[in-house]
């Protein structure tokens, strides 16, 4: 085996030497640990926190691996060194204590020595390590269990190639690395939204080290211990926290910590505590071995505790690996694997769950989106045709994925809104709508048919196809409680005229161009002529007060019947100089009786008229006559 770790470079001639010294070491250790190890539990009541797990099948033992949660007990596998390069994607249930082979059409090449962190939903996001045919690469690698695939994210830029750092999640769909045997002290996040990594240029940072381990600790803060600083250092025992939203490292330097260290392994269980087990540890002069002690660091009082109430823990190991199942899931971590020695040839194929002792694990909700309705506004509710608008807004910890969400507008006869009441219309958004983000929708219209005359409310269901998983799936619905839609009697048949298009051709003043085309929606005919005025308006209510530049006389329009002004000129007079929006106010004389007065106007958003002077030319009157 080339690549013996820990940087011990033995030459042939002393190897055996050494390997008897090893056990020499080993074999004294162990009974200088069984002595203490009586001394302390005599007396004293035992709540073990270890377990060994008998999972049925097993996958090989190995070093190296990474292993991440990835939803409801369960936890990824992939790749590490048993003998060789291994590459194979393992799924560990928990619930039924159970390895599964998952086989994925595409995967990362073979590798060790890589970092995984779950990165939210069922995905898993993979970067660098090493192996013996390619290098180190700079992979960045997303696995996806409900599709069982591997995607190589090729990212626009990468952290330099590195292969012993360490990921962590830090929520809203983002992972934090730090360090690696490239022997740097870079802080980089990765966002799954955006596919991108980002150096933080943090303050106060860690010095490098590579060998070293992290786990999240509560909201966006990381808490680092140990590690190895390069060669022919001693291994450290430093305890550090990151805090994301200030972008600053804090060295703790709590009173007392666990032994020198590196290839340890530890995971958050709750609150603001992790648990670390194992490592390799510095015992004596340059040379040390595998540890088997447990420890629990607490955030609040910056203090490391040495959990020995146990009767039966795991070996002394090292390279193995440490991960939660409990966002969502059990109230145990799981550790897989690992060396018993340093000549990295007695490999662990063991699995352990750690809590349920001294330590009960809470069980941690998922950081999911929560996607709730804040507002919704009846802007005309005089039917048949209404108009109106939603507000949503993400108040959950966790951004959208990006899947079409539906958005489902009802009639009511009650405020208890629900997929059998009256559909009416129906709005979609597909991009991510970050946590505590809000999305407004476009003023919708709707002609209501088949609707029985009466007062409704005007309700909402948001995710109303139900793509997006929630924290809370029960507060999807909201209605307007200020104002009700007013669906008129199917007898009283009556015109509706309403714009269906306006716009500027020509906009400069004085000269003018525009068109429009308008409707009678209604069940009757106008019954009548009537007259369309044309204004300047400062702002979006068109209403006589406005500036009126031109007007067209119409005949009687038939029901369902509409009509295409053409390219229309005017000259504007009288109009101080300035901006406008131009705007259409069909029957403005209001001769015509109509079951919605309230839907006769217009006006063009973009572009406004400028007017910057002209002739006092007076508007015309154009008549264009309609059959009936």
């Amino acid at each position: 085996m080339q690549h013996l770790k820990l940087h011990i470079r033995l030459k042939a001639g002393i190897l055996m030497g050494l390997s008897l010294f090893y056990l020499m070491f080993m074999s004294s250790q162990a009974s200088s640990q069984i002595v203490n190890s009586s001394v302390n539990k005599q007396n004293k009541i035992m709540a073990n926190d270890w377990t060994q797990q008998g999972p049925h099948p097993w996958t090989a033992g190995r070093y190296g691996h990474a292993m991440a949660y990835i939803g409801s007990d369960k936890m990824l596998l992939f790749g590490g060194h048993s003998g060789g390069n291994l590459g194979d994607t393992w799924i560990y249930d928990l619930s039924s204590d159970t390895y599964t082979p998952v086989n994925p059409s595409t995967s990362p090449y073979y590798r060790f020595d890589h970092a995984m962190a779950y990165i939210g939903g069922d995905q898993v996001l993979l970067f660098g390590g090493r192996n013996t045919g390619t290098g180190i690469p700079n992979e960045t690698w997303l696995y996806d269990l409900s599709s069982n695939t591997w995607t190589n994210m090729d990212p626009a830029s990468t952290p330099p190639s590195r292969s012993e750092h360490t990921m962590v999640y830090l929520g809203d769909d983002q992972v934090l690395l730090f360090g690696g045997n490239s022997l740097n002290n870079e802080t980089w996040v990765y966002d799954l939204s955006q596919n991108s990594w980002t150096q933080k240029n943090s303050i106060n940072p860690p010095p490098a080290r590579y060998g070293h381990a992290m786990a999240r600790i509560g909201g966006d803060k990381i808490v680092l211990f140990g590690g190895y600083p390069g060669s022919g250092s001693e291994y450290l025992n430093d305890t550090w926290v990151y805090d994301l939203s200030e972008n600053t490292w804090t060295n703790k330097n709590p009173v007392s910590q666990p032994l020198n260290r590196g290839y340890h392994a530890m995971t958050y269980i709750g609150g603001d505590q992790v648990v670390l087990f194992g490592g390799y540890g510095r015992y004596i002069g340059a040379y040390g071995a595998p540890l088997s002690d447990t420890w629990i660091y607490d955030l609040s009082g910056n203090t490391w505790t040495e959990d020995d109430n146990n009767d039966i823990t795991p070996a002394a190991r090292f390279q193995h690996s440490l991960c939660e199942s409990s966002i969502n899931g059990s109230n145990k971590v799981v550790m897989f694997g690992g060396s018993y020695n340093w000549l990295l040839s007695d490999l662990s194929d063991e699995t352990w769950t750690f809590g349920g002792g001294d330590y009960i694990i809470p069980v941690i909700p998922p950081q999911l989106p929560d996607i709730i309705v804040t507002n919704v506004t009846i802007i005309d509710g005089t039917g048949p045709d209404i108009s109106y608008k939603v507000t949503v807004k993400n108040n959950g910890d966790a951004a959208t994925d990006g899947s079409k969400i539906k958005t489902r507008f009802y009639l009511s006869t009650d405020n208890n809104i629900t997929s059998a009441d009256f559909l009416i219309n129906d709005w979609n958004f597909t991009e991510p709508l970050s946590s505590g983000a809000s999305k407004t929708s476009w003023d919708m219209t709707s002609t209501i048919n088949d609707v029985p005359a009466g007062d409704y409310y005007l309700g909402v269901i948001t995710d109303a196809n139900n793509v997006c998983a929630e924290s809370n799936e029960n507060n999807n619905t909201g209605y307007d409680m200020d104002t009700k839609v007013t669906i008129p009697s199917a007898s009283s048949s009556q015109p509706d005229l309403f714009v269906i298009f306006f716009n500027i051709t020509d906009g400069t003043g004085p000269e003018l161009e525009y068109q429009y085309t308008f409707k009678n929606l209604g069940t009757a005919s106008t019954g009548t002529g009537f007259k369309n005025h044309i204004y300047l308006s400062t702002d979006h209510t068109i209403d006589q007060s406005d500036y009126k530049i031109d007007e067209q006389l119409f005949s009687a329009l038939d029901a369902d019947a509409g009509f295409n002004s053409g390219i229309l000129h005017t000259t504007v007079s009288g109009v101080p100089e300035g901006n406008y929006y131009l705007g259409v106010y069909l029957d403005a004389e209001n001769v015509v009786s109509e079951s919605n007065e309230n839907n006769n106007t217009k006006y063009v958003n973009d572009p406004k008229v400028t007017i910057t002077g002209g002739s006092s030319i007076p508007a015309t009157i154009l008549e264009i006559p309609m059959a009936s």
